[in-house]
């Protein structure tokens, strides 16, 4: 679920370019266009955007956070902590994804 009014921030994080591609992969329903709902999985994984990529995109902006991008397990650690918080606000805490 991408829900741009969800995620005010974005503007912030991501570049005009970015933030047209992200909008354009947003369906009326809020859900992006290449999830397979069957599945669960995204249909163009390996072509997704760069910001679909947790760790090429997410894992610079850890410092901000506090994390040390020397620490790669505190990193990796931080990246599923936010896929982790994302899966629960969609699905709740007991989801199959979550398992």
């Amino acid at each position: 679920f991408l829900g741009p009014d969800d995620r005010p921030f974005l503007e912030d994080l991501l570049g005009p370019e970015d933030m047209a591609t992200f909008r354009g992969l947003v369906g009326p329903d809020g859900w992006c266009r290449q999830f397979d709902h069957d599945s669960r999985g995204c249909k163009i994984y390996e072509e997704r955007p760069v910001f679909c990529r947790v760790k090429t995109w997410l894992a610079p902006k850890a410092e901000g956070f506090g994390i040390d991008l020397k620490d790669s397990e505190a990193v990796g650690a931080f990246c599923t902590h936010c896929c982790r918080e994302h899966i629960t606000d969609v699905y709740g805490d007991a989801s199959a994804e979550m398992a």
